[in-house]
């Protein structure tokens, strides 16, 4: 799966005389349904995930809880788009270095593509940059002083996944 991605889960395990049933996957954001049948979640992060399993054989209030951990069940692609520049805040109309420090699979070609923004959301020349393979640092020049908003989208080919970030109000 790709990161920011829904997948949705299906649950099959069965009470089979458990109680207070739940499920959970760490680092998860919830998107809806029911755990105990079929639901949706997704992940900001990339990497190997677990989920941790818990119920009670018994409805008492004293019944010991029982927690079972799979690990590595769901497995998340990058890339993971971040981007920053040291010079964000230069207040002058000097060059500007805009870099990536995303997350991006070693293997396969990682396509970027980068735009600027003014505070009408009017895209600025000379954006888009890209989509060009492994463009990870450009600099630009500004006409005006101004506020703008950064964006970058990351493709990996090999694996199929992207992701883009947007920096609102990043460069003054």
């Amino acid at each position: 799966a790709c990161i920011r991605q829904e997948l949705e889960l299906t649950n099959l395990a069965s009470d089979n005389g458990r109680r207070d049933f739940s499920m959970s996957f760490p680092g998860a954001n919830f998107k809806g349904g029911d755990v105990k049948d079929k639901f949706k979640i997704s992940y900001v992060s990339t990497g190997a995930k677990d989920v941790v399993y818990s119920f009670k054989y018994s409805g008492h209030d004293d019944a010991c809880e029982t927690s079972v951990r799979a690990e590595d069940i769901v497995v998340i692609q990058g890339p993971q788009a971040r981007a920053f520049s040291n010079d964000k805040n230069k207040c002058t109309l000097d060059s500007l270095l805009i870099q990536s420090n995303s997350i991006v699979p070693t293997t396969g070609d990682n396509i970027y593509t980068w735009r600027i923004f003014d505070a009408d959301s009017n895209m600025i020349k000379p954006t888009p940059i890209g989509p060009t393979k492994d463009l990870s640092s450009f600099k630009i020049k500004f006409d005006t002083f101004g506020v703008y908003n950064l964006s970058l989208k990351v493709e990996n080919r090999a694996n199929g996944c992207a992701d883009s970030v947007l920096l609102q109000d990043y460069i003054r």
